[in-house]
């Protein structure tokens, strides 16, 4: 029987808050965001030269150069530089990168903290009108108030007003306001805050839903839905095929639109996998499901035998993003996410148990003679993997010893 087990994380989540700051908090905030990104250079280029990554060591190695160097960014936000870079490279490393400088832009986020900053509940008032001729915010109940982000900036404390929505308002009664980043994008600011929110109350439903993934067929599920991945596959092809033809120009024009279009490709992917799993959990969800099995996909990227042509295709299938965002949505819901080995479960039948043959979406069985959907068989075989791993085994016959 193929091997499964169950990912199990903390519940942490981030919700992206918009600030509302006038003309000369903004004036702040950008130099703010200079002076923390040259901070991270200056202890990047002292880990590169001392070689090392843990944290608490560069903190005893680089904290004082910085602080002299730069004495009106604050301990605590020096602290704050120090772990972002030791984080940074730490990342390089598990992703098998040369040891280098990691180098960061201007604009680069500020993590804050409990120390560099806070969320007061308390109402802000927010004028009418500002400058830029935007309308004045309006809280959850309409009042024109809205909360207060109080933040460390190179000029002291300041006080700035947000935009929180119904969404945001909803995590923030619920969960427990952790650290946050500081971001700024053409000319508007957000605060991406993380949430320690309450482990959600697991859902005592037996069914397994089994998902089937793929390139043409984003998803399959074992009730017999299909979610379609033609569409999003013709366009990454066609997003391959324009960066293929800009790189190859070469020229001013091709490099400025390069630079316009980087990245809509992830965005748009990010979206659609996005719909498909809060589709995948609403499913389960719907019919009493209290698990979903998927496949265990890791390493499967070495494992592709094809041409050029398919290998990139195949490389560039977001399968792993689309199991991610079905874990943290459903354990949102209380359900559990079990990962299956997946040999063979596209040529065994799912009815009779026996090998059968498939050819594209067609799944053919000579033993019970059925016909059905490639997909949906492969899903009704993972879903039956989860039901075998769930069901209780017999107790263990234990002789009664006499004291």
């Amino acid at each position: 029987m193929a091997r499964l087990w169950c990912r199990v994380c903390p519940v942490k989540r981030t919700i992206a808050i918009r600030l509302l700051p006038t003309g000369v908090q903004a004036e702040s905030l950008r130099a703010l965001q200079a002076a923390f990104s040259v901070a991270c250079n200056a202890v990047s280029g002292i880990a590169f030269q001392e070689r090392e990554s843990n944290r608490v060591r560069l903190h005893h190695r680089a904290y004082y150069a910085v602080r002299s160097a730069h004495p009106r960014i604050g301990s605590q936000l020096a602290c704050n530089a120090i772990a972002v870079v030791a984080q940074s490279l730490r990342a390089h490393q598990a992703n098998g990168r040369p040891w280098t400088r990691v180098a960061f832009r201007a604009d680069a986020s500020v993590h804050l903290d409990a120390r560099t900053y806070r969320l007061l509940p308390v109402p802000f008032p927010v004028p009418s009108r500002n400058g830029t001729g935007r309308p004045a915010p309006r809280s959850v109940d309409g009042t024109g108030e809205g909360d207060c982000l109080s933040i460390f900036t190179m000029d002291g404390r300041e006080r700035i007003a947000l935009r929180v929505g119904a969404f945001q308002r909803g995590y923030l009664d619920r969960g427990r306001v952790r650290e946050a980043e500081l971001c700024g994008r053409r000319g508007r600011w957000y605060l991406h805050v993380v949430l320690d929110l309450p482990e959600a109350t697991a859902r005592g439903g037996g069914g397994v839903l089994g998902v089937d993934l793929g390139e043409n067929v984003a998803a399959a599920t074992s009730a017999g839905t299909l979610y379609g991945g033609g569409k999003l596959r013709d366009t990454r092809d066609r997003f391959l095929a324009m960066r293929t033809r800009l790189q190859g120009n070469g020229s001013q024009s091709a490099r400025q639109l390069l630079a316009r279009v980087s990245g809509r490709e992830s965005r748009h992917v990010r979206h659609v996998n996005h719909e498909i799993s809060a589709q995948i959990v609403a499913e389960a969800l719907e019919r009493g499901c209290g698990t979903i099995a998927m496949e265990n996909l890791t390493n499967i990227r070495a494992r592709i035998k094809a041409g050029k042509r398919m290998r990139t295709r195949l490389h560039r299938w977001a399968w792993r993003q689309l199991q991610q965002f079905v874990e943290y949505k459903a354990q949102g819901a209380g359900i559990a996410v079990l990962y299956a080995d997946p040999a063979y479960t596209s040529q065994t039948c799912a009815n009779c148990g026996e090998r059968g043959a498939r050819r594209r979406h067609r799944f053919s069985c000579k033993a019970c003679g059925i016909f059905a959907h490639s997909d949906r068989n492969a899903a009704r075989n993972i879903a039956k993997i989860g039901v075998s791993a769930l069901a209780p085994t017999g107790g263990v016959v234990r002789p009664h010893v006499a004291a």
